[in-house]
């Protein structure tokens, strides 16, 4: 007979839901791009881990395996996170957003669709990370502004171990 312990995560996301320990596994719940998954997960495994091979959403990709590089990027609460480095029993109960929950049926969001039209998308590998990193700052720019900042002649930079900057205007 497994017993059942009730175990609260240090996350760094406050008003966590806690997992519920079965044997060496977790049960957690979490909403993702709008679908509801109960999942059994261990207790080391990272969110990024789980949305790739448990669930099929490689759009999330891992770079650096230490938070830097943003190529892992997801909204979790409406919030920007590292997945590779955020325990998937952290985010128990939470809501969270991938590039691919980004896209209205077959339609791209806008700023994805903006990357693509650039060419990014193609070329970079952490362009997924970019984009939830844009999308996630409407309090910073308006939708119109980060569609003309991506469209714009300006030097786009990437933050991260590499710290580089190409021109969008090729």
């Amino acid at each position: 007979m497994t017993s059942i312990v009730r175990v609260k995560a240090d996350a760094p996301f406050p008003n966590r839901r806690t997992g519920v320990a079965m044997g060496n596994k977790y049960q957690i719940k979490i909403l993702v791009n709008g679908n509801e998954c109960d999942l059994l997960v261990r207790p080391d495994r990272t969110l990024l881990d789980v949305l790739r091979n448990d669930l099929g959403l490689t759009g999330t990709k891992e770079g650096c395996g230490q938070g830097d590089c943003g190529a892992c990027t997801v909204l979790i609460d409406g919030k920007v996170a590292t997945s590779c480095i955020v325990l998937a029993v952290e985010v128990d109960g939470a809501v969270v957003t991938t590039i691919e929950g980004l896209q209205e049926g077959d339609a791209l969001h806008p700023i994805q669709q903006a990357f693509v039209e650039r060419g990014i998308a193609i070329t970079l590998a952490c362009a997924d990370g970019e984009i939830m990193q844009i999308v996630s700052k409407p309090e910073a720019m308006s939708q119109e502004e980060a569609e003309q900042l991506v469209y714009s002649d300006e030097f786009f930079t990437i933050k991260g171990p590499w710290d580089f900057t190409f021109n969008l205007a090729q």
